[in-house]
């Protein structure tokens, strides 16, 4: 009896005991290795842990499946952002458990929301150039360099038809006739006539102030504007301040146009006045008919082409106004070209939503928004709009894992507490050995002996945490591979350590229990054959 106690004591207790002389073996043997393999830290393991698992066990094939995912997630993408939930919960442990590597993953977060508005417009720029206003202002440039030479044809003596027996009128400037006739006399005495008149002469004195030309009132056979803003007329305008009527005229219509489909819904009282503007124009049109060619016709064919570039291009920036059916509709009538414009003004849209705060534009562009996505894939092309939506995708999962890891936006909740606790200083094995004598209800004694160091490796370890911040917040791509590449390449020598396993440690123990129980009776022997079995 008193040796089957005895052998019960040493096999009960050398367990963990031998266990722990193994562990420092292997920490020795570790220490050996690593002088040649390089050290294999905790925080090195616990990530390689993650690669070997989305390797399917083979870590070579992880860490070929992690670069893949790091090229295709662009730039700012990191090691953390790629190793699914098992990195950000190991992330977020590290980061909420050292002040150091809460800095790092603070730092970390604020970087990429100060970078993330660049992302965003690299991803719109698939849709159209961002240089809406720059190719607005082309667009005009050519449009005048190219109906100049027409207006000023159509503006001369020459472009009016001259018919015999009927009465010229001196406009203003030496030389400068037009034919002036009952029908005119009526079209100028209506007031929204002079009202659009004295409108379309604004326009172009601030489009010259704009562009550093001089204006000239005279040009126009006007005096100027008075005091209340009224145009001072002395005796009857010349066909340049007609054409500014005509031009004051669509300003006025262009009130009436619809933001998405571009079309005049017009009114009683504003189909009355495009009626007013359109026999404005066909007499302009019929008294510059010389020879059956009216040169003022030529010019606004001329205008009109670039003026339809950019009602395009306008109408893209109201691409989310009324139904979508509608606005592809709209879309689909277009010409190539103007379809292009159309697109250009979508993109300054999604400029507009960028640039009004990075942040919210992630909800904005979130794929619930269906709405906002089946205009996109109506208008954009395939290949396109592919590109566009991959880009924001990953931009939308970067800033899931930054809310997951953020450190100043989440509270110490037990999923926190988890990912802290996995970061104890002591391998499983070792911390299991002092539970094992923990749960054999030691004496006081013993019992506060090991509630130290049970305690001390159960908590979390200050380096460990500023290692895997360190590694797994690191932006550069160059270093980010310098991380693999140790991963893969001190792989090799942590292999090389002898796999002791509890078994091993648990026969070894059976065996001192065998011996010390040596002198008792066959009985006893018969119970420790038991226990080897």
């Amino acid at each position: 009896m008193i040796g089957g106690a005895g052998g019960l004591l040493i096999g009960g207790l050398s367990v963990p005991v031998i266990e722990t002389a193994l562990g420092v073996g292997r920490w020795g043997l570790q220490k050996a290795i690593d002088s040649w393999g390089g050290s294999v830290t905790s925080a090195t393991k616990k990530i390689t842990d993650i690669i070997m698992e989305m390797g399917g066990g083979n870590l070579q094939r992880g860490l070929e499946v992690v670069k893949q995912h790091l090229q295709a997630g662009g730039p700012e993408t990191t090691i953390v952002d790629v190793l699914g939930e098992p990195g950000r919960r190991l992330a977020r442990g590290a980061v909420n458990a050292q002040p150091k590597a809460g800095q790092i993953g603070d730092d970390w977060v604020n970087f990429r929301k100060a970078t993330r508005g660049g992302r965003l417009h690299k991803a719109a720029d698939e849709i159209a150039p961002g240089n809406f206003h720059e190719v607005l202002e082309e667009t005009s440039n050519a449009q005048r360099i190219a109906s100049k030479p027409l207006y000023d044809e159509a503006f001369s003596p020459q472009s009016v038809r001259n018919a015999p027996g009927e009465v010229h009128s001196n406009m203003g400037r030496p030389g400068e006739f037009v034919q002036w006739d009952s029908r005119m006399d009526d079209l100028f005495a209506e007031p929204l006539i002079k009202q659009g008149m004295a409108k379309g002469i604004r326009i172009q004195q601030i489009e010259a102030l704009a562009d550093d030309v001089p204006f000239n009132f005279q040009e126009y056979a006007i005096k100027g504007f008075d005091d209340a803003g009224e145009l001072i007329i002395e005796g009857v305008p010349n066909l340049r301040a007609m054409d500014a009527a005509k031009r004051g005229l669509d300003d006025i219509l262009e009130g009436y146009r619809d933001g998405t489909t571009g079309k005049l819904n017009l009114d009683s009282y504003g189909r009355a006045i495009e009626r007013l503007r359109k026999s404005l124009v066909a007499k302009l049109d019929d008294i510059t008919t010389v020879d059956g060619r009216s040169a003022y016709k030529e010019a606004r064919r001329v205008w009109a082409g670039p003026a339809k570039l950019k009602d395009a291009a306008w109408m893209g920036r109201r691409f989310q106004r009324g139904d979508e059916e509608v606005a592809d509709k709209v879309f689909k009538a277009m010409s190539e070209t103007e379809q292009d414009m159309f697109l250009l003004g979508v993109r300054r849209e999604l400029t507009k939503m960028i640039n009004s705060d990075s942040q919210s534009a992630l909800t904005k562009f979130d794929p619930k928004k269906l709405d906002f996505y089946i205009r996109l894939r109506n208008m954009v092309p395939e290949e396109k709009f592919a590109k566009f939506h991959a880009g924001i995708r990953e931009e939308l999962s970067k800033g899931k894992v930054e809310n997951f890891v953020n450190p100043r936006a989440n509270s110490a909740t037990g999923g926190i507490q988890e990912d802290v606790a996995a970061l104890n200083r002591a391998p499983n094995w070792m911390i299991q050995a002092f539970d094992y004598i923990a749960s054999a209800k030691p004496s006081a004694a013993i019992a506060s002996t090991i509630k130290a160091p049970i305690n001390w490796l159960n908590n979390p370890s200050p380096t460990t945490a500023r290692n895997l911040a360190e590694m797994l917040f690191e932006r550069r791509p160059s270093l980010q591979a310098q991380v693999l590449d140790d991963i893969g390449t001190r792989r090799l020598a942590q292999d090389l350590m002898p796999q002791l396993s509890k078994k091993y440690a648990t026969r070894l123990a059976a065996l001192l229990a065998t011996r010390s129980a040596a002198p008792s009776t066959q009985v006893e022997g018969m119970y420790y054959n038991e226990g080897n079995r």
